[in-house]
């Protein structure tokens, strides 16, 4: 019986060389590309931060514009590549970015085929259809705009640097910062203008849920869209509680000790009752602003120092008095005096 050979290279045909169309495997792919890729879809990406855009959304890229357009070619490319006759199947193996002369992009793509039985690769070059346009926020950083304002303030007329620090890790958790446009410092605090209005409530969201901030919301008008709707802008005023775990306070007048802060409540412990409460954020701004909640400081309490702790006594006018008060004071502590019920209990005095 006569062989068939190949008409391109004489190749006989055999069980590991088979002809197809007159042609031996490594002469079909020569002769022929294997695998259709229709890369038409335009991949628009910023060169100035590497975020991209799909439909009428900008999404978070990689750092390195570059290694954006990559990624999404790779995702194009795998969405619609399919293998020609004789090939069967098609995988793609391996892909890589670059510029072709006139600076358009292409992609190398090495793919694997089955061909009648047999696993074959084939490398294609593929046009990419990449448009670099700035983003919008990218855009009004260079130009100084911005979206929204987060207004960080406290309620002691200022912010202490430990606060302003724990701002900044909410902000690196939120965006790694990136939407920072500037910096304000004002007399009460800080104000962090934004360029995403999203960034700014999620941050602010934070701070409420972990650190009991109290968050007010408004807009202010800036202009006109292009379609002729209105430009607003957004204000966040995050207002944090002038107070820390281990301070004392009144609770509808019953002397306490703040015990945490976090997951959206602050924790109480009620001396007179001898009881842990909790009360969430929103309740605990309510509270403070009809006078249910009140710190030492803003009352008219006298003060005494701690001359012993077992029992607990202390020094009021030349008197010597057994008082209640919380765990954690010690001899020479300045503590506040509230006289509750007809007990004498005491709260720690702190530096303000």
């Amino acid at each position: 019986m006569l062989k068939r050979f190949c008409y391109r290279c004489g190749a006989i045909e055999s069980e590991d060389n088979p002809i197809i169309n007159g042609l031996c495997l490594n002469c079909l792919l020569k002769e022929k590309t294997l695998v259709s890729v229709k890369a038409n879809q335009k991949i628009i990406v910023c060169p100035v931060c590497g975020s991209y855009l799909i439909g009428s959304s900008w999404y978070p890229g990689s750092d390195d514009p570059d290694e954006t357009i990559r990624w999404l070619a790779e995702r194009v490319i795998e969405q619609s590549i399919a293998p020609v006759e004789p090939a069967r199947e098609v995988e793609v193996v391996d892909l890589s970015v670059r510029k072709a002369r006139g600076g358009k992009y292409v992609a190398d793509v090495t793919v694997e085929l089955d061909v009648v039985g047999k696993k074959v690769r084939q490398t294609v070059t593929v046009p990419l259809n990449v448009e670099k346009r700035v983003c919008p926020k990218c855009l009004m950083k260079s130009g100084g705009d911005y979206e929204a304002t987060l207004q960080i303030r406290s309620e002691r007329g200022y912010v202490t640097n430990d606060e302003l620090r724990t701002a900044g890790e909410f902000f690196s958790k939120v965006n790694n910062g990136e939407d920072v446009v500037d910096l304000v410092d004002k007399k009460e605090g800080l104000d962090v203008l934004l360029a995403s209005k999203e960034v700014a409530r999620k941050t602010a969201r934070l701070m409420r849920f972990n650190l009991g901030a109290k968050v007010i919301e408004s807009y202010s008008v800036v202009g006109m869209k292009r379609d002729g709707r209105v430009r607003k802008r957004l204000t966040l005023s995050v207002r944090l509680p002038a107070i820390e775990p281990g301070d004392g306070l009144l609770v509808d007048k019953e002397p306490a000790i703040l015990t945490s802060i976090g997951k959206g409540k602050f924790r109480v412990h009620l001396l007179h009752q001898n009881k842990e409460i909790s009360i969430d954020v929103d309740h605990w701004w309510a509270m403070r602003k009809n006078g249910r909640i009140v710190y030492p400081h803003e009352k008219n309490l006298e003060t005494a120092k701690v001359t012993g702790l077992d029992p607990l006594t202390i020094k009021l006018h030349d008197r010597d008095l057994i008082a209640e008060g919380p765990i954690g004071l010690t001899v020479g502590d300045e503590v506040y005096v509230i006289n509750y019920k007809g007990v004498i209990y005491v709260l720690p005095k702190r530096a303000r």
